[in-house]
């Protein structure tokens, strides 16, 4: 269960009292009596209310998780390199195990 602040709870409340005031016009009032608010007048400039545009948001990103976890299934079943996969459990490293082997390209001896 999420547990809100007050102020949290409150902001809940107004945006909730706010979409059924623009769709439900008749249960406006009993809502904020059960609710122990009183409804803030919404912008007229605003296009979409409060909650609608949470809404949205929510929907964006639950869209976006969907995305990154496709992609990431895809880049484990595409496989990574041998060596790489020798890297699974840092604690097992054995000499040469994802690792550069001799002889090395570069040195930072002055030789």
């Amino acid at each position: 269960m999420v547990f809100l602040t007050k102020t949290q709870r409150d902001d809940l409340h107004q945006a909730i009292a706010e979409y059924i005031a623009n769709n439900f016009k008749d249960l406006t009032d009993n809502f904020c009596k059960a609710a122990g608010i009183q409804l803030a007048i919404p912008k007229e400039s605003s296009k979409q209310n409060h909650l609608e545009k949470k809404w949205s948001t929510v929907i964006k990103l639950q869209q976006k998780v969907w995305d990154l976890e496709k992609q990431m299934k895809s880049m484990k079943d595409g496989g990574t390199c041998e060596r790489c996969d020798a890297l699974g459990d840092m604690g097992s490293l054995k000499a040469g195990d994802g690792l550069p082997r001799e002889p090395e390209k570069y040195s930072m001896m002055g030789h």
